[in-house]
């Protein structure tokens, strides 16, 4: 009773369409919610075929277990969960009917069956086949709300939304029905520009009470047997079962045991499966570890000629090497590298004006041996003193 309880409890929120989906996913127990809302009709609507109680429980639990293998062969419901099971309800019961012709039936029912079951022809079908076009959520939302007369919340959780949306899904609902009712060919006789002059008497009877026609034609078109009244009462003071009933505990029980055979080896599968995911991460953590501390490690300036300014301990503060050991280690430098190597060293494919400058003499060459420069501003460069002392004479 716990079990069933806690399960309907779970699964409340959802749609009976939704419960079907969890059903073939292996869920057994999100069935116990299909019984506890669709229970009640389904006796009720057997109690106005039987005057047995004990055959009314037998046959609704066989539309029930009937309704569960059918959910389970990917095979549910197309439209209302409701109108399914009391259609299921009406066969098994002619089906008793003709097992037992002297059981405990009603009399309208049995006076209904012995004429064969018939459909009300007289009846106008315009609805109901407006009716069969609509979506199967606003069929739903339709006849629990206009044929059923029941609460929001009752809609709410058997279409699976919120109990304030339920009120502008019925107005949308029954829009969508006038249209459709309008565009049916066979209603209506074409009338450009005055389609509402255009349309039949019947139509219009049935689109100016639309609940009321609704709850008088669609219960009789599609059930064929139909009590209204009884099925009412009955309906309000029926409980569902407090507990699973017993074609769903058998289903629970056999799912139950079917997993246990590989369940060790899907264990260790998922165990080693975690092991080796946590070794990859790991290994991925230490290689990231390894390539910022090499990073890190990695001198931060070079000398020109390629080698490294400062590595590990041999460099001092701020990155340069100090005393002895930076003059032990730098390297000479070379022509390329040094301001005046074109003066210091020059090369053999060096430009001619530069060995014509060297070889004048005079005093420029004099100045050379003494080493006193001097800035001249007119040509941006430093000039010997001697040089400019012998121009301003």
């Amino acid at each position: 009773m716990f079990k069933s309880l806690l399960a309907h409890h779970r699964h409340q929120r959802f749609s009976d369409a939704e419960i079907g989906q969890l059903v073939r996913r292996g869920r057994v127990a999100a069935f116990q919610t299909v019984v506890v809302r669709h229970w009640p009709a389904a006796v009720a609507y057997l109690d106005t075929c039987f005057t047995d109680r004990a055959v009314v429980s037998r046959i609704a639990e066989q539309v029930f277990s009937d309704l569960y293998d059918a959910t389970v062969e990917s095979t549910p419901p197309g439209g209302p969960w409701r109108v399914h099971v009391l259609t299921s309800a009406r066969t098994l019961a002619l089906r008793e009917w003709t097992r037992a012709p002297e059981a405990g039936l009603t009399d309208g029912f049995r006076s209904w069956a012995e004429a064969g079951g018939p459909w009300p022809l007289t009846m106008r079908s315009g609805l109901t086949d407006a009716y069969r076009c609509l979506l199967g959520r606003q069929q739903t939302l339709l006849w629990h709300a206009v044929v059923e007369l029941e609460p929001a919340a009752v809609m709410a959780r058997a279409l699976g939304m919120e109990k304030r949306e339920v009120g502008a899904f019925a107005d949308l609902s029954r829009d969508t029905l006038r249209e459709t009712y309008r565009a049916l060919p066979t209603r209506n006789a074409p009338s450009a520009g005055h389609a509402e002059h255009a349309l039949s008497v019947e139509t219009r009877l049935d689109l100016n009470d639309l609940d009321g026609q609704l709850r008088a034609q669609l219960p009789v078109m599609l059930l064929g047997w139909w009590e209204g009244s009884q099925y009412a009462q009955v309906r309000a003071v029926t409980k569902p079962p407090s507990a699973f009933l017993p074609f769903l505990v058998r289903a629970a029980s056999s799912a139950a045991r079917t997993p246990r055979r590989h369940s060790l080896i899907r264990h260790s599968a998922g165990l080693f499966l975690g092991l080796f995911a946590g070794g990859m991460a790991a290994a991925g953590a230490a290689t990231a570890l390894d390539t910022l501390n090499a990073s890190y490690d990695k001198p931060k300036h070079t000398r020109l000629d390629g080698t490294p300014r400062r590595t590990g301990k041999a460099a001092g503060p701020y990155g340069r090497r100090s005393g002895e050991d930076h003059a032990r280690r730098s390297p000479a430098p070379t022509a390329s590298a040094t301001p005046d190597a074109r003066r210091a060293a020059p090369s053999d494919d060096a430009p001619d004006r530069c060995h014509v400058r060297r070889q004048r003499s005079g005093p420029r060459g004099v100045e050379q041996q003494m080493g006193r420069r001097q800035h001249d501003p007119r040509h941006g460069r430093r000039q010997p003193a001697a040089i400019r002392q012998h121009r301003s004479r």
